[in-house]
């Protein structure tokens, strides 16, 4: 008897719902065991020294997982964090509220074509985990890389 697979479908998130963003925060955290280590695989592979004063830029950086390895990585690093759920970058405010010297927080969505004038720059290190493909859309994420780039 042949297996039958499901089809797979697209789960819509809601990012604005305080409450989709706790249950989905609630989620993601299980898998920060398998999560950290490669972060800090990433980030060994950026050339900079450790005590580097750095411009980081931080795409979709939701509740703030990624700039947290930044900044036990770079001591002199200041971040930017951008992410389109207000939610989420609270809870990166409460998370990282240690670093808020070292902080900036940019509301903006990556559809946008102004996004990059949004976050600012230049930067010296761009990173982003688990956001970019949430575009959905090949182009849209072909125009964010590029943005990123340049």
């Amino acid at each position: 008897m042949a297996s039958e697979t499901k089809p797979f479908t697209l789960v819509p998130h809601d990012w604005h719902s305080t409450d989709y963003v706790t249950e989905w925060i609630t989620r993601d955290v299980t898998r920060d065991p398998e999560r950290r280590p490669l972060l800090q695989r990433m980030l060994s592979a950026a050339p900079f020294a450790r005590d580097a004063s750095l411009e980081v830029l931080d795409v979709g950086a939701g509740y703030g997982a990624v700039s947290e390895e930044v900044l036990k990585a770079y001591s002199a690093a200041r971040i930017t964090l951008q992410d389109y759920s207000q939610p989420m970058l609270a809870r990166a405010r409460q998370r990282l509220a240690d670093h808020s010297d070292r902080l900036r927080y940019v509301l903006c969505d990556l559809t946008d074509p102004s996004w990059p004038q949004q976050v600012g720059g230049p930067f010296d290190l761009a990173v982003s985990a688990i956001a970019i493909h949430n575009l959905r859309d090949p182009e849209k994420i072909f125009a964010c890389y590029r943005a990123i780039c340049s």
